[in-house]
C-alpha cells in the first residue's frame, strides 16, 4: 500500500466509503480486493474497533483548520482550584484563571503511536483534504511525509516542532489517506509539493454498479446516470459528474422521485448556477424544467423583456416526477421533449 494517497473524484462516487475498506486493509495486511469482497456490515465494525483502538484516525479539513489542530499548539484550559498547583510540562504557563497547555495535534498522536509500536501499521484519514490551506496546516511536515524521508528509510529527515521543540520524525507504518471532491476545486490547483508526496487514484462514476436498478419500472438506471453525465462533461466539464451513490438502495419510482427533487436537481442548480436551459439540456428536456411566459401584469411594463422565459422546476405534487416514460427520455436519445412539454400548465 502506498504510504501517501488520494482518492479523488465528483461527489457521490464512493470515495469516503472506499477509505473504510483501503484502512481496514491497509491495518490488517491485506489486499484492498480482498476486504472490499466482504460482508459491508463485518468490515465497518471492524473499521470502528480498529479506531477505538488508535490504529485509525480520522479528521475533515475545512478553512479554519490550522497546524495547531494538526500538529501542536498552544491550548487555553481551565486552570485547576487555588489549592491544588499541578505539574506544568516544559512550555506551559499560566495566566489569571486559564492554563496555557501544548497541546498535541491529531497528527503527532497517531505518529507518536505508530513509532512506539513499529509493528503494527496506523491510518490518518483526511477528509476533503483540499478545502484546508495545506501549506498552513501541514508546515514542515509536508517534507516529512515523503517516503524517503520517514524513520529508517535511506534520506530519513527530522524536525524541531517551533512550539514544544521537541524531536519530530514521522515513521514508515504510518499511511495517510485523503479524499478529494474534485466538484469543490480541480486537482490542477492543488498545492505542487502535496501533488508530488501524493498517489492521486481518480474515483469517477460507476453507471454498472451493481446496486444501481437496471428495471425500475422499464427504467434504466445506470443508462440515466451515464446519459446525464455525458451532457455535463460536455456543458461544463468531467470534473463536475453525479456520482453513482446517489441511485443505490433507490428501487422504487417514488424513491427516484425523491431523488432528482431533493438531490439531483439541487446539484444540477449549483452546478449550472440556475442556468435552466442548460440543466433541461442534461435531462433531455424531459419536462422536469418547465418554461413560463412572465406574468401579464408585468407584460405592460416598458422595463421588462416580453421575450424573455422564465423557467423553474415542476412542482413536487406533478405527475412528471412519477411517470416513467419522463425518466426514459433522458437518456432515449431518438425522443426530446419539445417546447409545449417544458412548458408549465
Amino acid at each position: 500500500h502506498p504510504l501517501n494517497t488520494i482518492l479523488y473524484g465528483p461527489p457521490g462516487t464512493g470515495k469516503t466509503w472506499h477509505t473504510v475498506t483501503r484502512s481496514v486493509a491497509i491495518v490488517e495486511g491485506r489486499e484492498v480486493s480482498e476486504v472490499a469482497l466482504e460482508d459491508r456490515s463485518a468490515v465497518k465494525r471492524r473499521f470502528e474497533e480498529h479506531r477505538d483502538a488508535g490504529r485509525i484516525e480520522m479528521v475533515t479539513f475545512h478553512q479554519n483548520t490550522t497546524y495547531e489542530d494538526f500538529v501542536e499548539g498552544i491550548r487555553p484550559v481551565l486552570a485547576g482550584p487555588p489549592d491544588r498547583d499541578p505539574e506544568r510540562a516544559p512550555g506551559q504557563g499560566q495566566g489569571g484563571d486559564v492554563q496555557y497547555e501544548m497541546s498535541r495535534g491529531i497528527f503527532r498522536r497517531i505518529a507518536e503511536r505508530a513509532e512506539a509500536n513499529p509493528d503494527a501499521r496506523y491510518v490518518l484519514i483526511i477528509d476533503e483534504i483540499n478545502r484546508g490551506n495545506i501549506a498552513r496546516i501541514f508546515g514542515e511536515l509536508i517534507t516529512l511525509i515523503e517516503d524517503s524521508k520517514r524513520i529508517g528509510r535511506h534520506d530519513e529527515a527530522r524536525v524541531t516542532l517551533p512550539g514544544s521543540n521537541t524531536d519530530f520524525a514521522v515513521p514508515g507504518n504510518l499511511h495517510v489517506l485523503g479524499t478529494m471532491n474534485t466538484a469543490d476545486r480541480s486537482i490542477a490547483l492543488l498545492d505542487t509539493a502535496l501533488r508530488r508526496r501524493f498517489v492521486f487514484e481518480e474515483m469517477m462514476p460507476d453507471p454498472a454498479h451493481s446496486g444501481i436498478a437496471k428495471d425500475l419500472d422499464g427504467i434504466d438506471c445506470g443508462r440515466l446516470l451515464k446519459a446525464m453525465n455525458r451532457r455535463i462533461a460536455v456543458l461544463l466539464d468531467r470534473e463536475h459528474q453525479i456520482g453513482h451513490t446517489y441511485f443505490l438502495r433507490v428501487d422504487t419510482l417514488p424513491a427516484l422521485a425523491r431523488t432528482f427533487q431533493n438531490r439531483i436537481m439541487p446539484l444540477l442548480q449549483e452546478y449550472f448556477y440556475d442556468d435552466w436551459e442548460k440543466i433541461g439540456a442534461v435531462l433531455n428536456n424531459n419536462g422536469f424544467v418547465r418554461k413560463s411566459d412572465p406574468p401579464e401584469e408585468l407584460v405592460r411594463l416598458d422595463l421588462v423583456d416580453t421575450d424573455r422565459s422564465v423557467y423553474g422546476l415542476a412542482p413536487d405534487d406533478h405527475d412528471c416526477w412519477t411517470t416513467a416514460s419522463a425518466y426514459r427520455r433522458i437518456y432515449d436519445t431518438t425522443r426530446t421533449g419539445d417546447a409545449d412539454e417544458a412548458r408549465g400548465d
